[in-house]
């Protein structure tokens, strides 16, 4: 896996670049005990969001294409 940081004006943050198995670990970190809400459209989640599911409970929020 790879991180690599954004820096905008306002903050930073992280993206993660990798298999979803790699980043497991810092994802559940990231909701704790409760279920990792994943930022998706419904196209990407019907290809990837069945193997996330199956790393940690995750709920996906959907936004337009």
């Amino acid at each position: 896996m790879k991180s690599l940081t954004v820096k905008t004006e306002e903050r930073r943050y992280d993206v993660l670049v990798g298999p979803l198995a790699d980043c497991r670990s810092r994802l559940a970190a990231l909701a704790g005990k409760r279920s990792l809400t994943v930022v998706t459209d419904e196209q990407v989640w019907a290809l990837h969001g069945d193997r996330l599911r199956a790393l940690l409970p995750s709920d996906p929020l959907f936004v337009p294409r």
